[in-house]
């Protein structure tokens, strides 16, 4: 008994299904009937050196054009909304300083910085000269965060709310 090598395609006859098994042979037949009939098919139109779309190309295009559609639709829905808040500092070097410019900078600052951005936070920031009138701003709703190294006691923390690293 010789071993064959077999592709098993399906051919569709009425209501039943007809396994047909090819040898090696056959299916080398069959790949070079294809590829003479691509050859002719390139050669009848040589304006059109293109081949007919198979369905996996249709799928890969169909979804290209999904995709695509998706990210412009995207694009147009993202709208940034600015949030301004207000916070107050208190000059307290390396953790809060006046920088050249006069804007602030500091530990404490470039921290806020990173918080701030991804949650579209647009900061005002107001000077105050002791912690105590910071803190009354913070009660008094001046102001809506402070920026600076503020130490935890029980009493501040009956105030407010504090972040921990």
């Amino acid at each position: 008994m010789t071993k064959h090598n077999f592709a098993i395609p399906s051919y569709f006859y009425g209501n039943i299904n007809f396994l047909i098994p090819m040898t090696r042979q056959q299916q080398q037949q069959k790949q070079a009937e294809k590829k003479e009939r691509a050859f002719h098919y390139a050669q009848d139109n040589k304006s059109k050196v293109s081949f007919p779309p198979t369905r996996r190309m249709q799928k890969v295009l169909g979804m290209l054009l999904l995709l695509t559609g998706f990210s412009l639709t995207t694009h147009v829905v993202e709208e940034v909304t600015l949030r301004k808040i207000t916070a107050g500092i208190f000059v307290s070097p390396p953790f809060v300083m006046t920088g050249e410019n006069g804007e602030p900078e500091g530990m404490a600052i470039d921290l806020w910085k990173i918080v701030a951005e991804p949650l579209n936070l647009v900061t005002e920031y107001r000077e105050y000269p002791t912690l105590e009138l910071l803190i009354k701003a913070l009660q008094k709703n001046e102001i809506e965060i402070i920026l600076t190294n503020l130490t935890v006691s029980y009493e501040r923390a009956q105030l407010m709310k504090f972040s921990f690293p």
